[in-house]
């Protein structure tokens, strides 16, 4: 791994989690290092099974790899900022 970057999808960041929630992931207690999370999307009475789905664990592992690229993107736009600001002065 270089610069930081994660092998898989565990463990989840606080910060990933946050913006999970925001797209409709419900968790359990094991949300950081399991795969214990179900989509609000899943039918109530399906929710607990769901977590086992791999269809399940296809999709949190897109939302997760998509959070974590556009974070890598937004991390080099700023720093690319502050390198741009740093030759000026």
């Amino acid at each position: 791994m270089r610069n930081n970057e994660q092998e898989g999808v565990f463990p989840i960041s606080d910060c990933e989690s946050d913006v999970l929630h925001d797209l409709g992931w419900c968790s359990g207690f094991g949300w950081k290092e399991e795969w214990d999370w179900w989509h609000v999307d899943t039918p109530e009475e399906q929710h607990m099974e769901s977590r086992d789905w791999d269809t399940t664990k296809l999709r949190l592992y897109e939302h997760i790899a998509s959070i974590r690229q556009a974070r890598k993107q937004a991390d080099s736009i700023i720093a690319n900022h502050f390198r741009r600001l740093a030759g000026k002065l």
